[in-house]
């Protein structure tokens, strides 16, 4: 739902990434190639915790008859300075407690072949037959990082067309610990699977 980098130029860039400027403004100075190959040791910590977190969501996947849903959608990423195609898969669990749903999407932007996840749980503050607006937090997975983990605070708008299966989706982002940087996806889903 949030992504955040490419290369363009045999350089990096950052959306709502861990800045919006390149490393060499010391905003943030990961050990890092041109070609984005980090060697500083977090690279195996940080996809650790990414597979505990990929771990405890699947044990949360409820048996059926629960409420759960799993989409596929393509849209545009919208940040600071760039606007990217992206493709994004999304598994929820069910409602938990004070019916926050946890969920975790996995994000391609056109120039990256590594995906971007984030891990997050919303709550719905706005619900019609047609639409909700949820508001949650979570934690965004940065590829040029090696995956180290970036808090979150997010929000999701969808919108249900005449069209079966079908959602329109608006998601946006902001990371408090990083400059308040910021994206928002704008996405056409499919629901794959729909759990009562």
């Amino acid at each position: 739902m949030v992504l955040r980098a490419g290369r363009k130029a045999g350089a990096l860039r950052f959306g709502a990434g861990p800045c919006d400027s390149p490393p060499e403004s010391g905003a943030y100075a990961p050990t890092m190639q041109r070609d984005g190959i980090v060697d500083d040791g977090r690279r195996f910590r940080g996809t650790g915790w990414l597979i505990l977190l990929v771990a405890v969501l699947c044990l949360t996947v409820p048996t059926e008859g629960e409420a759960q849903f799993v989409t596929v959608g393509a849209g545009a990423l919208f940040t600071k300075d760039n606007v990217d195609p992206v493709v994004e898969l999304l598994v929820t669990a069910p409602p938990l407690v004070y019916d926050f749903r946890p969920y975790l999407t996995t994000s391609w932007v056109l120039d990256e072949i590594e995906p971007t996840f984030i891990s997050a749980a919303e709550r719905p503050i706005w619900r019609t037959s047609h639409h909700f607006t949820s508001l949650g937090a979570g934690v965004l997975w940065l590829q040029p990082a090696n995956y180290t983990p970036y808090p979150i605070l997010v929000s999701t708008t969808a919108v249900f067309p005449p069209i079966p299966r079908t959602m329109l989706v608006g998601i946006g982002s902001v990371q408090p610990f990083q400059d308040w940087s910021w994206s928002i996806v704008a996405k056409v889903a499919v629901m794959l699977v729909m759990g009562k």
